[in-house]
């Protein structure tokens, strides 16, 4: 059928170029974007989180240390160390909550798409992308445990270090008796695999969410 060659056709990393147009357009929960701009036009002050020095702390840390991002030169710039620290900041006031390692980890994958600079129009469409990552994984989070069973099967395959990961994570929640392996994968799943995988495993994994809103699979001719 045509969906089936569409989905063949699909089941590639984006090119860069694409990427990151394509997730502003299909990816992006612009009333949150829209909201930032005017808040910069009529209260820039209020952009800015009480919190805004531990955040920039944290998320030199996350930078520093997050396995599978030490290439991203964008990441690791100044420009790009500054685009997630206002992010996160006005992210902070948004979502009215404390924010936790997940906050931190999805923004990461989308800050190290490159942007021209961290100015009020970047920001807002950053923004913009991590609520529809959040809304996207909390549309797949309610699918069935044998759909994220699935995921994992396709992620261990695209990296075979993973295991070692699991096996990790898995002594890690053993204490809080999070033992079983949908539970285990939801751990995983909610960060969007962020300090497990690659860089470029977990933009290909986001690539066929985004664009087929569909199970992620890997294509193992690629």
């Amino acid at each position: 059928s045509n969906a089936f060659v569409l989905h063949q056709f699909l089941n590639h990393p984006l090119p860069p170029c694409l990427r990151g147009p394509l997730y502003c357009t299909i990816l992006s929960a612009e009333e949150v974007g829209a909201a930032y701009r005017d808040a910069v036009r009529d209260k820039p002050y209020a952009t800015f989180s009480p919190q805004e020095n531990l955040i920039s702390e944290k998320v030199r840390r996350y930078i520093k240390n997050t396995p599978g991002f030490s290439s991203c030169e964008f990441l690791h710039s100044n420009r790009g160390e500054q685009l997630m620290i206002k992010t996160l900041s006005y992210w902070h006031l948004h979502v009215g909550r404390p924010l936790t390692d997940i906050d931190y980890k999805l923004a990461m994958p989308l800050i190290s798409l490159g942007w021209p600079d961290s100015s009020p129009t970047t920001v807002a469409q950053v923004l913009s992308l991590l609520a529809g990552v959040f809304n996207l994984l909390v549309a797949l989070k309610a699918t069935d445990t044998t759909t994220l069973n699935i995921v994992l099967q396709y992620v261990q395959q695209a990296n075979p270090e993973l295991s070692e990961h699991i096996m990790l994570l898995r002594a890690d929640l053993s204490s809080s008796h999070t033992t079983s392996t949908a539970q285990l994968v939801a751990t995983l799943h909610e960060k969007l695999f962020v300090g497990y995988l690659s860089e470029d495993v977990i933009k290909f994994l986001l690539d066929q969410c985004v664009i087929t809103r569909d199970v992620p699979s890997y294509n193992p001719l690629f």
